[in-house]
């Protein structure tokens, strides 16, 4: 069955967002044509999408202090989760809502700093889809008060 987005040939959700995953509601397993599963699946995509976008913008605001100042999704990719997230998503999930994937979100902010997120994407029995986003925390340097500890003579 061939179908066209509704967006024309411009599909504003990028491609690698949960690419390989049909988001469908658990009571919609036979639509009465093809076309209105593929309608459900590109609007769930582009709603979920834009709220995360929305999720990430929220927080990047607070360091965007010029007119200037802008972030620019690069790449998406799979993440594995972290064990505070996954705490922090079982005190928030009390209904043990299935975690649908987990991406990595690479921004570039004002074309110097790159800033991730990962992106944690459920559905709730309730066929509530959402998203969990949590800034990674990369430390590739040691701080200045490590180094001063480290450096520190032992007491023996």
């Amino acid at each position: 069955v061939s179908t066209q987005s509704t967006w024309g040939s411009f599909d504003p959700v990028p491609r690698d967002f949960l690419e390989g995953i049909k988001l469908v509601p658990h009571n919609f397993n036979e639509p009465e044509k093809p076309e209105h599963g593929v309608f459900v699946n590109q609007q769930l995509r582009y709603d979920l999408f834009t709220t995360t976008l929305n999720k990430v913008a929220d927080v990047e605001m607070t360091f965007l202090k010029g007119d200037d100042d802008f972030i620019k999704l690069r790449k998406i990719s799979d993440c594995k989760s972290t064990f505070l997230q996954d705490k922090l998503s079982s005190l928030l999930n009390r209904t043990n809502d299935d975690l649908i994937r987990c991406e990595r979100w690479d921004f570039n902010r004002n074309d110097k700093d790159t800033i991730s997120y990962n992106v944690r994407t459920f559905q709730s029995a309730q066929d509530r889809f959402y998203t969990q986003v949590y800034p990674c925390l990369l430390y590739t340097s040691p701080s200045p008060r490590d180094r001063q500890k480290s450096r520190m003579p032992s007491s023996a």
